[in-house]
C-alpha cells in the first residue's frame, strides 16, 4: 500500500461521524425533513469502533454544539480502528489520554512507535498487520497486560523482558518464529506472563517445543496453548 494513512486520521472520522448526520440534515429544505434526516443517519451509524460510541452519539444529539472531536477524545477508554487501511501511528493517539485499550487489527502497520500510544494503555492488539519485528516494541514504558501480534511475519521475538514485566498475556500465532530457544530465552523471562500462544509458527513442528507442552514442563506448563 503506497498512500499514507494516519491513525490519526481514521480516529477522527469515526468521531466526526457521529454529528455528521446533524451537520447534513443544517441543508434540508424544511424542519420535518431536517428531522427525518438527521434521526434515520444517526442511529445507522456504527458503533462498534468503541465501547464509549453510543454515550458520544448521545452526547452529539443532546447539545451538538458543545459535541467536539476533542470531547470525544477525552472520554474514549477502548477503541478499535480495525481494518481502516491504517498504514503509520502518529501523536495524534495521544489525544485519548485516557485510553486503555486500543485494537488496530486488520491494517497495514509495518512499524509501532510506542511513543505515540496513549500513556494509560493496557491492552494492544495488532494481528492481521504487516509487522516483520518487533524492535519497536524492545523498550517498552508503558504497563500493558496484553499483547496481540498474531498474523504478522515475525521471524524473531525481540523484546526486552525487563520492560515488559506487566505483560500477563501474550499472543504471537501465525507468524515465522523458527527459533525455538531465542523464544525461550525470552519468554522464560516475563515473570508475569500467563497466557502464551505460538501456534501456526514453524517452530511449533521442533521436537523440544513439544517436550515442553506435553511434559509440563516448569517453565511453559501454565502459559503454553
Amino acid at each position: 500500500m503506497n498512500q499514507k494513512r494516519f491513525a490519526s486520521h481514521a480516529l477522527r472520522e469515526l468521531v466526526s461521524s457521529l454529528k455528521l448526520p446533524l451537520l447534513q440534515a443544517e441543508d434540508a429544505s424544511s424542519p420535518s425533513e431536517c428531522f427525518d434526516l438527521a434521526n434515520s443517519k444517526l442511529w445507522l451509524t456504527e458503533l462498534d469502533w468503541s465501547d464509549e460510541a453510543a454515550q458520544l452519539r448521545e452526547a452529539a444529539v443532546s447539545n451538538p454544539t458543545a459535541y467536539t472531536v476533542e470531547l470525544a477524545y477525552k472520554l474514549l477508554r477502548r477503541l478499535r480502528l480495525v481494518d481502516q487501511q491504517i498504514t503509520e501511528l502518529d501523536d495524534g493517539l495521544l489525544k485519548c489520554a485516557e485510553l486503555q485499550e486500543l485494537t488496530l487489527t486488520g491494517n497495514h502497520l509495518t512499524s509501532v512507535p510506542l511513543h505515540y500510544l496513549p500513556p494509560n494503555l493496557k491492552v494492544l492488539e495488532l494481528c492481521y498487520n504487516e509487522l516483520e519485528s518487533t524492535s519497536d516494541l524492545r523498550h517498552c514504558s508503558l504497563e500493558l497486560l496484553h499483547l496481540g501480534l498474531a498474523y504478522n511475519k515475525l521471524s524473531a521475538l525481540d523484546l526486552q523482558p525487563s520492560n515488559w514485566s506487566s505483560l500477563l498475556s501474550l499472543d504471537l500465532s501465525y507468524n515465522r518464529l523458527v527459533d525455538l530457544p531465542a523464544a525461550i530465552k525470552v519468554i522464560v523471562e516475563l515473570e508475569q506472563l500467563r497466557n502464551l500462544s505460538l501456534k501456526g509458527n514453524p517452530l511449533t513442528a521442533i521436537m523440544w517445543y513439544w517436550y515442553f507442552k506435553t511434559t509440563g514442563h516448569v517453565l511453559w506448563s501454565h502459559i503454553l496453548h
